[in-house]
């Protein structure tokens, strides 16, 4: 069974969603980060620069990078960029351009899906990327890349899903910088998150 639950985290602020909410940090080279935490300074993207932004012969060190970065986030906080979520949510969110949209629930899983076989990997990690995800996260307290997982199709999630997203009003809807749409439904009652997890344990 899979042992989904809601979690506690940071929200955007809904009023601010067009200067905080970045592009998605891997569909941008370096240089693209780069030029774009340069023209936009109070972007989230600025709590998310890696050495390979800077030129080999003026680069800093990691721990100079990841010092900026938590630097960069806790402003955020202080100017009440983000909000702390009063209780544990699970959240729909979804992502549409071009005519087509994926839907998806985030939530938390335990690590120890991935090594009891409950979780299959499609690829190896490479383990310098991993260190440096560890890195950063030990030194600047969060994490804004969540993993997309697949998960067998299922009826009645999907009509659980689609009761939310058509019955519900969203917590956001906008158009990002890159033009996607994304659309969040916030989901923190306890009957509902319970359906979700009955459903994913099956």
């Amino acid at each position: 069974m899979t042992k989904i639950r809601a979690f506690d985290g940071l929200l955007v602020n809904a009023a601010r969603l067009q200067t905080i909410v970045s592009p998605a940090y891997d569909s941008l080279t370096p240089e693209d980060r780069r030029a774009f935490s340069a023209s936009h300074p109070l972007n989230y993207i600025n709590a998310m620069h890696s050495l390979d932004e800077y030129p080999e012969d003026d680069r800093p060190s990691l721990q100079q990078v990841l010092e900026l970065n938590a630097s960069n986030l806790k402003k955020m906080l202080d100017r009440g960029d983000f909000k702390v979520l009063d209780r544990p949510a699970v959240f729909i969110y979804r992502l549409a351009v071009d005519g087509h949209q994926q839907t998806a629930v985030v939530c938390e899983i335990p690590i120890s899906h991935y090594d009891n076989g409950l979780v299959l990997k499609h690829e190896n990690t490479r383990a310098d990327k991993e260190d440096l995800l560890t890195h950063y996260l030990d030194a600047v307290g969060v994490s804004s890349s969540p993993v997309c997982l697949a998960y067998q199709e299922n009826t009645d999630i999907d009509r659980l899903i689609a009761s939310i997203t058509s019955g519900f009003t969203p917590q956001f809807n906008f158009h990002a910088h890159d033009d996607v749409e994304q659309t969040l439904w916030r989901v923190d009652d306890e009957s509902t998150i319970r359906r979700f997890q009955e459903l994913f344990s099956q």
